[in-house]
């Protein structure tokens, strides 16, 4: 998918093109359409990330990091140093109690299991609160998860590397 350029329209629903995407818990090309009404059924000030229209349940809360790089460019003479900017990139992590009945949960846990990842793009919407959200397409890298002391709920956190643009969508 590299050098894949998206694009998008659309207000409040917004459709991606640019694809083929795969759909990380299908494993299949699709044409992904992201609407604020997706990822109802979100906990934590409607915290949710959801791949297409389907929610991963019991996220407790995510994180979605974007920068910009700096190239110096800075000349001899220069009395402090310059920059200009570069190429831009975005990750994010995910953190839910561990279901693994619930099925993109176990999705996303057997495609770094399996090792079968092999660039899929999985479209992910992060939403904020109704109205306010984030997505664009991204790979899982990684998934973790522990065994707590006693009978306390099991957390695990995924990882995701954007492919892309990340993108608003604030009504």
């Amino acid at each position: 998918m590299s050098g894949v350029v998206c694009g998008e329209a659309g207000s409040p629903t917004h459709t991606v093109t640019g694809g083929p995407f795969y759909v990380a818990a299908a494993n299949a090309i699709a044409s992904i359409t992201f609407s604020t009404a997706i990822a109802a059924g979100g906990v934590a000030n409607d915290a949710a990330v959801s791949f297409t229209s389907n929610s991963v349940a019991e996220i407790r809360a995510w994180d979605l990091t974007a920068e910009l790089e700096t190239i110096d460019d800075t000349v001899k003479g220069d009395t402090h140093r310059t920059f200009k900017g570069g190429l831009a990139k975005w990750n994010g992590t995910a953190t839910a109690w561990l279901d693994y009945l619930d099925t993109q949960q176990a999705a996303l846990i057997d495609a770094i299991a399996t090792g079968s990842p092999d660039g899929t793009i999985a479209g992910l919407m992060f939403q904020i609160s109704s109205g306010k959200t984030w997505y664009g397409g991204a790979e899982l890298s990684n998934f973790s998860t522990d065994s707590p002391e006693g009978t306390a709920l099991v957390p695990v956190s995924f990882d995701f590397q954007g492919s892309g643009q990340v993108l608003p969508d604030w009504t």
